[in-house]
């Protein structure tokens, strides 16, 4: 059996190998086989081995088909023109495909018309990836769209099975598209394959960084500071505010940077914002104990996990935190925080819609204070709350993969006969 796994080109950041690295060992459980082979579109070995390490399976290779290791703008542009060809190809040699979420088919990350090309045609290419009916979309935040894009998505994806992680973006498939998309949470929510071990030496990772359980709070920053605030200079003056803040409430914790994308260039990744924040005198460096090399996301989990409370940009560093019962303040830049955290998770008092230039040049510490002091006026309640509903997101996700293990022994069985 052969399964190709779409969308995972970075194991780097945390989120998106998170996702990927369950659906790996949960279709591996339900299935019950040890010979699938499972092939991404992981970018370079470095990825493949890390998803090797993070599930304990070996049978995780690079796609060939669809992914061709084109060289140079002739190479590139032949890739480009034929890809169509290659992912019919793929349809007939994959059991089947799994394009993974979140929000890669959205518009939020669009910046100019060569990226409102590229995304059409991405959309353009699922109808041929899905010629054997074979492709599922999985872990999903879809849309919004604008233009032409909007029709073609409502023709595209009406013909593709589509799991949204949220219900808001359900009640939207259904409203301005006509999809009948099915419910389900994000993957990020379960137990990833190496956590139980991985708790067992909790100590051990902590100890390695210098913490001590429950007496440290954790910063996750990001490079996408345009999604939040025009202007570079004044995000950074204020995310440093918060910071100090936080500080002067938890006179006797630490403070813990924690890089939840990790990529190369740091341009790229978390440590982007590390460095300007840095820039100002080392205020990281001398505030804060540091992690910004990469680690498996289960170790990131940890760290999160057994933190007193996370204040993040990145929506799975929340995820991570809330699936350890700790609770998480979010500061949003996109719809999937309202229907991921707000709304699945039930926790729409630990989210911030920060995505606001006004915001960010006036009152934004203010509103982070305000929802640490909520958090600690309300602690036992929030945990317990957290508890409850991440069981219910567990079991959410659980059942998705349970159901597309069913469909794929049935769709086996049937072809056998």
């Amino acid at each position: 059996m052969k399964i190709l796994l779409n969308h995972i080109t970075n194991t780097y950041n945390y989120g998106s190998m998170m996702m990927a690295e369950n659906v790996i060992t949960y279709l591996k459980q339900y299935l019950g086989k040890d010979e699938i082979e499972f092939y991404t579109d992981c970018k370079t070995e470095q990825d493949i081995s890390r998803l090797k390490q993070a599930t304990k399976y070996e049978k995780i290779y690079k796609d060939t088909i669809i992914c061709k290791n084109a060289k140079g703008k002739i190479g590139i542009l032949k890739n480009i023109l034929l890809n169509g060809i290659y992912n019919k190809k793929a349809s007939r040699y994959y059991d089947l495909i799994i394009v993974l979420g979140g929000d890669d088919f959205s518009e939020i990350y669009i910046k100019s018309w060569i990226g409102k090309i590229l995304a059409t045609k991405e959309i353009l290419d699922l109808k041929k990836l899905n010629s054997r009916k074979n492709v599922i979309l999985l872990g999903q935040t879809v849309g919004p769209y604008t233009g032409i894009r909007k029709k073609i998505a409502k023709k595209v994806f009406s013909k593709i099975k589509l799991y949204t992680r949220d219900d808001i973006n359900l009640e939207t498939m259904k409203k301005e598209y006509g999809i009948n998309a099915i419910p389900s949470r994000d993957l990020a929510f379960l137990n990833l394959a190496r956590q139980d071990e991985e708790i067992k030496r909790k100590n051990e990772i902590l100890n390695k960084y210098g913490l001590i359980e429950e007496e440290y709070i954790t910063i996750v920053g990001t490079q996408l500071i345009d999604k939040y605030c025009s202007d570079t200079e004044t995000f950074v003056k204020q995310f440093i505010n918060i910071i100090k803040a936080v500080q002067s409430i938890y006179k006797g914790k630490k403070m813990l940077w924690l890089s939840h994308v990790t990529t190369e260039p740091y341009r790229y990744s978390d440590n982007y914002l590390l460095k300007l924040i840095n820039d100002c005198d080392d205020f990281a460096d001398k505030n804060m104990t540091i992690v910004k090399e990469p680690i498996l996301p289960v170790d990131a989990r940890i760290l999160l996990g057994s933190g007193y409370l996370t204040i993040t940009c990145r929506m799975h560093a929340a995820v991570s935190t809330f699936q350890m019962i700790k609770p998480a303040i979010c500061l949003s830049y996109s719809p999937k925080y309202r229907g991921v955290i707000a709304d699945g998770l039930d926790m729409d008092e630990l989210v911030i819609e920060a995505k606001n230039d006004k915001l960010w040049q006036t009152e934004i510490v203010d509103v982070v204070i305000d929802k640490v002091q909520y958090v600690e006026k309300n602690r036992e309640d929030i945990i317990n709350k957290i508890h409850k509903n991440v069981n219910r997101c567990k079991t959410a996700a659980e059942e998705t993969l349970k159901e597309i293990s069913k469909d794929l022994l049935g769709s086996a069985n049937s072809e056998s006969k």
